[in-house]
C-alpha cells in the first residue's frame, strides 16, 4: 500500500473522524486494461469507524478524483465475502460486470465493478 500511496499515478485519501485516521482510499488513475478507466485499489475504514459513512465520502472523494482527472469510468474488485462493501457500491451505482476466481486466494474469488462517471 505505501507504494501505492507514493505513486504519482495515484491518488490517497485519508478519512479522518475526531482527529483519528479513521480509513484510507487509493485510487489509480488508469486501469491496467484501459487508461481512461480508474481503479481503487482499496477502500479501508477500521471497524470502530464502520457505518459512520467514512466509506462512503472516501468513494466519493476517489470519484472527485477521477473524474478531475479526466477518467470516463472507475473499476474495483471487491471480495465475494464483503457483504458491506458490495452494498456500498451498488447503492453508489456500481454495476458487476465479471468474476475473478480466487483473486483474494484460499477460494475467495473477486466481483468486478464498473461505474460510468
Amino acid at each position: 500500500m505505501r507504494s501505492l500511496a507514493n505513486d504519482p499515478g495515484c491518488r490517497t485519501w485519508l478519512g479522518i473522524v475526531d482527529n483519528v485516521r479513521a480509513g484510507f482510499a487509493i485510487l489509480g488513475l488508469s486501469s491496467e486494461d484501459d487508461p481512461a478507466t480508474a481503479y481503487i485499489w482499496t477502500i479501508e475504514v477500521l471497524p470502530v469507524f464502520r457505518r459512520m459513512g467514512v466509506a462512503r465520502q472516501l468513494l466519493t472523494r476517489v470519484e472527485e478524483s477521477a473524474c478531475d482527472a479526466g477518467c470516463a469510468a472507475i473499476e474495483l474488485h471487491v471480495s465475494e465475502r464483503n457483504a458491506d462493501a458490495v452494498a456500498l457500491y451498488e447503492g453508489c451505482g456500481y454495476v458487476r460486470f465479471g468474476v475473478d476466481a480466487e483473486f483474494y486466494g484460499w477460494g475467495e474469488d473477486g466481483l468486478r465493478y464498473r461505474k460510468a462517471i
